[in-house]
């Protein structure tokens, strides 16, 4: 009986089939494997889910070259090099976004829903961002005389603590902020400027969380930049069309070193 039976169809030959990298005529062996057992095929549509999902997220990490630090070790020994290589190869060069996803959902844990809805709130932190960035007078609250006030009103309605980072040292001042909608609920935003007029928003998504903390995390469309990450209690978004991705991180950075003490 050889590998294309549907019988014997490997996990390496379904996660061909995951990314796209299963011959066509072994496709119909695939597929009917997974016909005549359904939770194999419910885990290979949750895969796919999240492959669409890794795609929307992080496009241009999909497609960077492997960092020059990752493979200077490889240089370092001649005789270790090509078993280096091919283990570089089959875990960055070699995994489509499909092997990513299943990577994602057995080691770390993470489910096509958790991507969703991190997406969500890149989304909705994107639109509102470009909706009243251009047009901070009419923030429904305004501060620096009223900012303790502001906190407390945003504080109340989403049920949670929401403090404003103090991102003075990157040369940013609180200047207003408002309830915006979210996936199921009010998000909080609080928008700052820079003495050269550019501006950065700061949100606060409790209705989208993680029961494992992530990193920060960077997301782009368009001109909009996006940094984010979620915790147990919210998800938080710092958005800009104006800063570089670089200083955009530096904010990025303070915000979640104060926001997560």
């Amino acid at each position: 009986m050889n590998e294309t039976d549907p019988a014997t169809v490997s996990d390496a030959r379904l996660q061909a089939y995951v990314d796209g990298r299963l011959p066509p005529h072994e496709q119909a062996s695939a597929q009917a494997w997974l016909a005549a057992r359904p939770r194999h095929a419910q885990r290979i549509a949750q895969y796919r889910a999240l492959t669409e999902q890794i795609a929307a997220l992080w496009p241009e990490t999909l497609r960077e070259r492997v960092p020059r630090r990752l493979l200077r070790p490889l240089r370092r020994s001649k005789r270790r090099r090509p078993a280096a290589v091919a283990a570089l190869w089959l875990f960055l060069g070699g995994m489509g976004a499909g092997s990513i996803a299943t990577y994602l959902v057995q080691d770390w844990g993470l489910r096509a829903d958790s991507l969703a809805a991190s997406s969500q709130l890149v989304q909705r932190a994107a639109l509102a961002h470009q909706l009243y960035v251009r047009d901070a007078d009419h923030l429904a609250e305004r501060t620096a005389q009223n900012q303790d006030e502001l906190l407390g009103s945003l504080s109340r309605r989403l049920g949670m603590k929401v403090q404003a980072p103090r991102l003075e040292p990157a040369g940013l001042t609180l200047i207003g902020g408002r309830l915006v909608p979210g996936k199921t609920a009010a998000m909080a935003m609080l928008m700052y400027q820079g003495s050269d007029g550019r501006r950065v928003t700061v949100f606060w998504a409790p209705d989208t969380t993680r029961a494992r903390d992530t990193n920060l995390l960077y997301s782009r469309e368009a001109k909009v930049r996006t940094y984010y990450w979620l915790d147990r209690e919210c998800g938080y978004a710092v958005v800009s069309t104006e800063l570089k991705k670089d200083e955009l991180a530096h904010v990025a950075q303070m915000a979640h070193d104060q926001l997560e003490k």
